[in-house]
């Protein structure tokens, strides 16, 4: 009964659902209504008062619930009258409404608990001198939400001792009565008090309602926390309920209590108490959300007073309280808020600076009201500009900023050109030395960014880049930005002092050079893809000679340089892409080429040649249509001067694809012709390295390269290694003599018939296979090792070694069924 039925209950008479079910049900609802009428009639003679059941009675006595409103036209089911009399029935439809709207079977349910005896048993509790508040609560409710239905001249001689003794017993509730938890009903008791009076008390509907809120008032300066509790929920109730949208019957008018919290300043009394607990200020919101312009200035800075020296819970607290009645603030009260946050702000630590970030950020947000929101964006955008303020701050006030400019709902779009203008104007302080606005171009780029981006949104399918026109037709973008980065570097350069220029150089004491660097080339690749705009040569030099041949330039430069133009390859129109290639790329020194800028070679090598129908790109192949390639002789010094093994070991691959593996099979016809180019190619390199070298012979370079490579490990002969010239030259010999064996190889294995073949006695492991080899002349056995995609001239090679005798004069068999010649073979083992 205490569990089970108030909540199946509240099912059958509360849902919406009961709109959708048949007359079946709801007569099966109506006879359950009965049942339980019986029930509580029964229970309600006995000891103790069952208040859970009265609190469904209550609910099933309701005629403003779902059930009740649905059956609102049925008649009723019984002639009354002729159980009670004429005239003398408890329940009657009120003569108002009984045409079009009887409640018939609410009034069936009041009057069969009356037939019960229930009122009767009822009437002897309330009579009753050690009855409890929390009782005679939970006995007056089920007659104050149907007292319209009740029958005033049978009823009324009941309930009026009741409403008058209640009325006397709460004025006489002393101070030191407030702290007892039994007191907590009399708010719900005098609203049931109140419903009774609009029936059967109109002259006292006034003096209850002032007694309801004198007693709260009482209870909200009691220094017990439930007492405050149990207030502040009643006066959230009595809010909610005045400013609902469906009438509340005992609510209490709005302008009314407006005026009783601002008289009484209920709201500093319930700032002294326990706000450092989210619920107590959860309660507090609720009447801060109706006072709103009601709220004095000194009530503002009383309120704002409350946090100084408090825990950061406490402050958390009071913004958000603050937050919830900045949405209905004045202009005026608006202003001075701003104030005392200007105050605290000059000096509160940075700690505390972030939470009062958050709280304009959060007024900006809820607020939706243009003249509010645009206030916030000025004061974030101020203090995002103030000289001393960290990077951390800068960020958090800028994305606050950005949070409520992107709402397009609170923002017009001409508010968010205005703020994209003085990111600009702050963009182009920055060309000019020694401003002290320079410290701010990382964030204006940032926020421009941004700001930019947010306008780029979908709306019916269809993008908005109306403000990227408008930015590529009224502001030379990519010229300014292009201008600011030359600035800044010349800045960052004179700051870091000759050759120290690194990522981490501090620029304006507040922003690295790398996060300048970044800020502007992320803008500018954004911009330009954005805006389909292609960067013009003048500015494509202009950034290469800033960041890569310029004169203070550091790795960092380079190679955010190299990176970005490979990834903004497409926004260089092919002319562009020439140019720069061949004045710019292919001029660049051997030990300058990292692998970022092996790459942007690479991607600029292939588009140039692929423009100028040299080269053709077949799938995710590209093969060669014309052998004279753009750029072939810088690969060919990227090979044999490259520092770096890695690129040149890739700069070797390349001469060798494009020498002869991705020429079309028209170029391939005469084979020879191109091999015998290619050794004549090498040769002539070596002939160039060893007369540099001032031998007298090829042998002799030959022998030097040798010495060279067995150098780390035989100091003695290191010895006879003489200048870095002499080894430069050493290691293109070397380079040229593993292009020469590496291409003879490949296409030595591209003419082999590759078999599925596993040599008789060999075992694998992961990719590498151990062959067992028998020399038949001499029957000699011995093993060697080779990587499953080895090809078949490395092993002949190797087995070369070990024999001491001429590749020629070797030939391989494979012992299995039969012999046969092993002219070529993958390793394939499942």
């Amino acid at each position: 009964m205490d569990r089970c039925m108030p909540e199946a209950f509240k099912k059958l008479l509360t849902s919406s659902a009961v709109h959708k079910w048949g007359t079946e049900i709801h007569e099966g609802i109506y006879n359950m209504l009965m049942l339980l009428v019986d029930l509580v009639a029964e229970r309600v003679k006995q000891d103790p008062i069952p208040v859970g059941l009265l609190g469904v009675l209550t609910m099933a006595f309701n005629p403003d619930n779902e059930y009740h409103f649905k059956n609102r036209m049925k008649v009723c089911q019984r002639n009354w009258a002729e159980v009670f009399g004429e005239g003398n029935m408890h329940a009657v439809s009120p003569i108002s409404t009984f045409q079009k709207e009887p409640h018939g079977w609410l009034v069936d349910l009041v009057n069969r608990f009356a037939e019960l005896g229930g009122f009767s048993a009822i009437q002897s509790k309330l009579n009753s001198e050690d009855i409890e508040l929390g009782a005679i609560s939970a006995l007056v409710q089920p007659f104050g939400v149907c007292a319209e239905y009740l029958n005033s001249s049978v009823v009324q001689p009941m309930l009026d001792p009741v409403i008058h003794k209640m009325i006397k017993y709460v004025q006489n509730v002393e101070e030191k009565d407030l702290k007892d938890k039994r007191l907590v009903s009399i708010p719900e008791l005098l609203s049931g008090i109140k419903l009774l009076c609009m029936r059967f008390q109109p002259d006292l509907v006034t003096a209850v309602d002032d007694l309801r809120l004198d007693i709260l008032l009482r209870m909200l300066k009691s220094p017990h926390f439930s007492a405050k509790m149990n207030s502040l929920k009643e006066v959230t109730k009595l809010i909610e309920d005045s400013t609902v949208s469906k009438s509340v019957k005992n609510a209490i008018d709005t302008d009314r209590l407006l005026n009783w919290l601002v008289e009484n300043s209920v709201l500093s009394i319930a700032l002294e108490g326990n706000i450092d607990q989210a619920q107590y200020c959860d309660r507090i919101k609720g009447i801060i959300e109706l006072l709103g312009s009601k709220l004095s200035l000194d009530e503002l800075t009383k309120i704002w007073r409350i946090q100084s020296g408090q825990s950061s819970t406490v402050i958390e607290n009071i913004h958000t309280i603050i937050a919830a009645a900045a949405v209905k603030f004045s202009s005026d009260q608006l202003n001075h808020l701003f104030v005392l946050i200007q105050k605290s702000w000059e000096t509160e630590s940075d700690r505390v600076r972030q939470k009062l970030l958050s709280l304009i950020g959060r007024i900006g947000r809820e607020a939706r009201v243009e003249t509010t929101t645009g206030k916030v964006l000025e004061v974030l955008w101020d203090l995002a500009h103030l000289p001393t303020l960290p990077c951390s701050l800068i960020q958090q006030a800028l994305e606050e900023h950005l949070t409520i400019l992107s709402d397009a709902y609170a923002v017009k779009e001409a508010i968010k050109r205005s703020y994209i203008i003085k990111c600009i104007e702050d963009i182009k302080r920055s060309s000019q030395h020694n401003n002290p606005q320079f410290v701010w171009v990382v964030p204006a780029l940032r926020q421009l960014h941004e700001i930019t981006r947010s306008f780029i949104k979908q709306t019916y399918q269809k993008q908005d880049k109306s403000i990227i026109q408008d930015l590529k037709k009224n502001f030379e973008i990519v010229k300014l930005v292009t201008g600011s980065l030359i600035s800044c570097h010349r800045l960052a350069a004179s700051v870091a002092g000759p050759g120290g220029l690194v990522g981490a150089t501090l620029v304006d004491g507040r922003y690295t050079y790398r996060e300048y660097l970044e800020a502007h080339l992320k803008f500018l690749a954004f911009f330009l893809q954005e805006a389909t705009l292609y960067l013009g040569w003048n500015r494509a030099r202009e950034i290469w000679e800033c960041l890569v041949t310029g004169q203070d330039v550091c790795e960092l430069d380079r190679e955010m340089c190299f990176e970005w133009f490979t990834k903004g390859q497409h926004d260089l129109e092919s002319d562009v892409q020439q140019q720069l290639f061949k004045e710019k790329i292919l001029k660049l020194e051997s030990y300058e080429i990292t692998m970022n800028g092996f790459s942007l070679f690479k991607t600029f090598f292939e588009n140039v040649n692929l423009c100028d129908h040299r080269l053709k790109r077949q799938g995710t192949q590209l093969s060669v249509e014309k052998l004279e390639l753009i750029g072939m002789d810088f690969i060919w010094k990227i090979a044999m001067e490259s520092p770096d093994e890695e690129i040149a070991n890739e700069a070797i691959q390349l001469i060798i694809n494009y020498s002869y593996i991705n020429l079309t099979p028209r170029l391939k016809k005469d084979s020879v012709s191109l091999h015998k180019k290619f050794i004549a190619d090498c040769y002539t390199r070596l002939e160039a390295a060893s007369s540099a070298l001032g031998g007298p012979t090829l042998t002799h370079a030959v022998t030097r390269a040798t010495k060279m490579l067995t150098a780390t490990a035989m100091p003695t002969v290191a010895t006879s290694v003489q200048s870095p010239y002499r080894s430069t030259k050493l290691v293109i010999i070397e380079r040229l003599l593993l292009l020469a064996e590496r291409y003879v190889i490949t296409i030595e294995d591209l003419y082999s018939v590759p078999r599925t073949i596993l040599p008789h006695g060999a075992s694998f492991h992961g990719h590498l296979l151990t062959l067992n080899v028998t020399y038949e002349s001499t029957k000699d056995t011995f093993t060697i090792e080779a990587h499953s995609n080895e090809t078949v001239g490395s092993v002949r090679w190797k087995i070369a070694k070990m024999l001491n005798s001429p590749v020629d004069n070797i030939q391989i068999f494979a012992k299995d069924s039969q012999d046969f010649p092993l002219l070529g073979f993958t390793a394939q083992i499942d």
